[in-house]
């Protein structure tokens, strides 16, 4: 390599190859350009030997020379079943090679291939099954092999217009009780398909750290393989006594906010005699086996040392922190709770899926998982954990932010032949009719912040789009499930073009959408799309309307009072322009009660052409408190904590709720109607 290339220049090369952007386009629309120190950051994220500049140059050539010298990509994409023609690169001395293709079924093809100077191609006729299938080319003792993504192109829709009701499940708690279950849910689904609802959908639902360490976040969950434990409600159990653990549940019922240290340590109270009895000599056989299952023992075994050792897997002594788990390592009835309540909840979500009369479940997948994780333990050639994953600076956070999870490996996920997300998705899909899947932009590109640098550090990182979307449209068509997109914020109309090629819905959220210059202020939401209000990251519909949003974020300092009086005149024009576009006068703008303009709105969306529409519960009955203040923490606000204002299931029986629901209900009917005609 020439020496008239500077070391900085050696540095972008470097970047490039390991599929890290050098620069991009901010919300502003400016050229921003990283610095060597996030390039080299995220190169070490990455695998890449650098330490400094001096570096470069030798991993450039050991990247090269490694990528010049695969023999197979990793991963094929075989759209439809049909195998593209796929190059093989051997030494040049090698003149055949042995391919087999084995489906995941089990069924297996072998021919040879004649090669000429070591390269050849592999060239199916035949369509393949739909699926992930292995491919091994074979040349005397030397073996390679590659992922074949056989996939739809597009994934499932939700077929004929549909609509739903969105609420967290510790938000559905009944009088006295501390927060919601998968009970609660259930009862939720079957009101809501009484009313003629076809979706209920929710926050993840997935397994979380509640005791030491503890992150209570939805989005930052212990697993993405395994349940949330609370919500297993345990009055479907005999065993529900434990010394004062009902007491407890009372007494936290009582806030208005779930204490989560409080609810996790009653419960496990509760359902520990249940967990012992039908774990035991003479329990109950389908239990056991569940228990018996090897990704349940791991993830249970995991559990149960987090228990004895009360932190997290990073500050382990090294033969359990590198994954070797000895039964002498953790309490038996530790184990025994942590695989009973995954028993409990497959139980209960299953009981939800599999009834007639209750609407299906809308669940969302979240984009990674805790630092300290069963997933970051168990699979931790798949995440860089020198890194963590984030957003660069925008209009809300001048900062950026750093989400504080590690983000996954292009590579090693493709080396895992997609095993773990597959196995992610599929978790979620064994339930849901429709899954959201988080920040869809990571399917093509990741902001990554390495370690030791600020959020307005950090640097984009390539994903294999190709290959990412074959396994989302696969596994939803495995499951006959439809797939929505989080495409909120700045996104590449190349990304949205991506996703209606291959039928993912968009993501059509009314306070995001209004412009109050535009014409229309409000255009109709895409036909594939999901459409609603807000989202639980936004104000609620009075919040926004009343600009409590505004003051809260001056009173956090995310706003100066310029700022602040220069947001209240914005959403000001805002009220106005919304009033105009359902035909209301200047007065309703103006008034402190958004019922008028809402009810029009939500009118408006369900009988409009998105596939589907979704309401929060909360808008109903106009609260005007969030659930989730982005860029916030426990130690400012109850993120995550709040139950709803009234009980369920009493919250459906008012009037208002009730009403604003039946109107949805005959707008979303008529509209079906039509679309069917």
């Amino acid at each position: 390599m020439t020496r008239s290339i500077s070391d900085r220049q050696v540095l972008r090369r470097l970047a490039r190859a390991w599929g890290i952007q050098t620069s991009y386009t901010d919300a502003e629309g400016r050229r921003r350009h990283a610095h060597d120190d996030a390039l080299l950051g995220a190169l070490r994220a990455r695998g890449a030997p650098v330490e400094s500049l001096a570096d470069v140059r030798d991993a450039l050539r050991e990247r090269e020379t490694a990528l010049a010298a695969r023999t197979i990509e990793p991963a094929v994409v075989a759209w439809d079943g049909r195998m593209p023609r796929v190059p093989i690169r051997m030494a040049r001395g090698v003149r055949a090679a042995t391919c087999t293709i084995e489906t995941e079924d089990g069924d297996r093809r072998t021919w040879d291939l004649r090669l000429r100077n070591g390269r050849g191609t592999i060239e199916v006729h035949d369509r393949l099954p739909l699926g992930r299938h292995a491919l091994r080319v074979e040349a005397g003792s030397n073996e390679f092999r590659a992922c074949i993504l056989s996939a739809p192109r597009q994934a499932c829709t939700v077929g004929t217009q549909r609509w739903g009701a969105f609420a967290p499940v510790y938000a559905l708690a009944r009088e006295g009780a501390c927060h919601g279950t998968y009970t609660e849910l259930h009862e939720l689904a079957r009101a809501m398909r009484d009313r003629g609802a076809g979706l209920v959908a929710t926050l993840p639902i997935h397994a979380a750290f509640l005791d030491a360490p503890f992150d209570p976040s939805p989005y930052a969950p212990a697993s993405r393989l395994f349940w949330n434990e609370l919500y297993v409600d345990p009055r479907a159990f005999d065993d529900l006594r434990g010394d004062g653990g009902g007491d407890e549940l009372s007494e936290c019922g009582r806030s208005a906010y779930v204490d989560y240290r409080a609810a996790a340590a009653a419960h496990r109270r509760l359902l520990q005699p249940a967990a012992d009895r039908l774990l035991g000599p003479d329990g109950d056989a389908d239990a056991k086996a569940f228990a018996a299952r090897p990704d349940v023992i791991e993830y249970a075994r995991f559990r149960a040392v987090v228990d004895t050792l009360r932190t997290g897997w990073h500050e382990w002594p090294p033969r359990l922190r590198n994954g070797r788990i000895r039964d002498g390592d953790f309490d038996p009835s530790s184990f025994r709770y942590h695989a009973f309540v995954q028993w409990a909840a497959e139980r209960q979500l299953s009981s939800i899926a599999a009834d007639p009369e209750a609407a299906d479940l809308y669940l969302d997948m979240p984009l990674g998982v805790h630092p300290d994780s069963y997933d970051t333990w168990r699979y931790r050639s798949i995440f860089a954990s020198a890194a963590s994953a984030g957003a660069p600076p925008d209009a809300l956070f001048s900062g950026g932010q750093d989400w504080g999870f590690p983000p996954m490996d292009p590579d090693a996920l493709r080396a895992d032949g997609y095993a773990y997300l597959a196995a992610a998705l599929r978790h979620q899909f064994r339930y849901a009719a429709v899954v959201r899947l988080d920040h869809v932009m990571s399917l093509h590109r990741l902001y990554w912040i390495p370690h030791g640098l600020p959020p307005t550090e950090g640097v984009y990182v390539r994903y294999p789009e190709d290959e990412m979307f074959a396994l989302l449209t696969l596994e939803s068509m495995r499951a006959r499930g439809a797939v929505v997109g989080e495409d909120l914020g700045t996104v590449a109309a190349s990304v949205r073009r991506r996703m209606a090629r291959h039928a993912i819905h968009r993501m059509f959220v009314v306070q995001y959408e209004v412009r109050p210059d535009a014409k229309p202020v409000l255009p109709a939401p895409p036909a594939l799309s999901a459409a609603s209000l807000n989202t639980h990251d936004m104000p609620t519909f009075t919040g926004f309307w009343q600009e409590r949003d505004i003051a809260d974020m001056r009173d956090l300092g995310m706003l100066d009072e310029a700022g602040a009086e220069a947001a209240r005149r914005q959403r000001a024009r805002l009220r106005r322009a919304l009033a105009r576009h359902v035909h209301l006068p200047e007065r309703a703008a103006n008034a402190d009660d958004p019922g008028p303009v809402m009810d029009a709105l939500l009118e408006r969306l369900a009988s409009g052409p998105a596939a589907i529409v979704l309401v929060g519960l909360e808008d109903l009955w106009l609260e005007p408190d969030p659930q989730n203040v982005p860029g916030t923490g426990s130690e400012t606000r109850p993120n995550w904590r709040r139950r709803f204002r009234y009980p369920f299931p009493d919250v459906l029986r008012r009037g208002d709720v009730s009403r604003r629901l039946d109107v949805i209900a005959e707008a979303r009917s008529t509209a079906s109607s039509e679309e069917q005609e």
